[in-house]
């Protein structure tokens, strides 16, 4: 009888599967950056009275909600670092868009470098923090990181709507759009056929029928939306 053995072979689909986890949350945090940066070029179109003005969303203002987009990202970063800091960010250390891109610039150069050099070990490891009431909780890296990612996008939204309100939209923040647009080799479609036209997304993969709204993403297949 031919031998046979136990557990994943070298061509097996499980094998093959293990390395997607560590790209997707690479992918994840190369598009949190990218949209972040829509925030903050739109947020640089708005005078000081405008980043400051009330929007009623879960924060104040576009400000206050940066603030706390930014000091999340911060604080799950330490907590990735074995540390659990008992404070946040005030937002009145942050008095204009200047002070605030020079801090997440840092942040976000220190993101990245963890994010760079994560294994699949790494996001299995169960990762415990004390929050900020006292409350020790535990969770698995991989669970932690895509939080902080959606925890932004909900945050970002709030922004968009505020800034949108104020006459400064930041345009389109969807995945697939940053996909056509910038999102590299490891998110690209695995057969792209390129437009001849400049600027036209990379993904099409026939000759989709556009939308008439202003940056509408380049990718679509039909006339469904994403």
């Amino acid at each position: 009888m031919p031998r046979t053995t136990t557990g994943a072979t070298s061509g097996s689909s499980t094998e093959r599967a293990r390395p997607v986890i560590v790209e997707l949350i690479r992918s994840l945090y190369r598009y949190n950056d990218w949209a972040n940066g829509r925030i903050l070029d739109a947020s640089a179109r708005l005078t000081c009275e405008q980043l400051l003005e009330g929007g009623g969303a879960s924060f104040d203002s576009v400000r206050d909600t940066l603030v706390h987009t930014m000091g999340a990202e911060w604080l799950y970063l330490e907590r990735w670092h074995g540390r659990s800091p008992r404070a946040s960010f005030a937002a009145a250390d942050f008095p204009d868009l200047a002070t605030i891109r020079a801090r997440w610039q840092t942040i976000e150069r220190d993101t990245q470098a963890f994010v760079a050099a994560l294994t699949e070990a790494d996001l299995a490891r169960v990762v415990e923090y004390t929050n900020m009431q006292g409350e020790r909780w535990a969770y698995p890296l991989w669970q932690q990181m895509i939080h902080q990612v959606n925890h932004a996008t909900q945050h970002r939204s709030e922004a968009a709507v505020m800034l949108t309100k104020l006459g400064h939209s930041p345009g389109w923040l969807d995945l697939l759009y940053f996909v056509d647009l910038v999102g590299g080799p490891d998110m690209a479609p695995h057969t792209p056929q390129r437009s001849s036209r400049p600027g036209e997304p990379r993904a099409r993969l026939d000759t989709p029928q556009r939308s008439s709204r202003p940056g509408e993403p380049g990718a679509r297949l039909d006339s469904e939306s994403k």
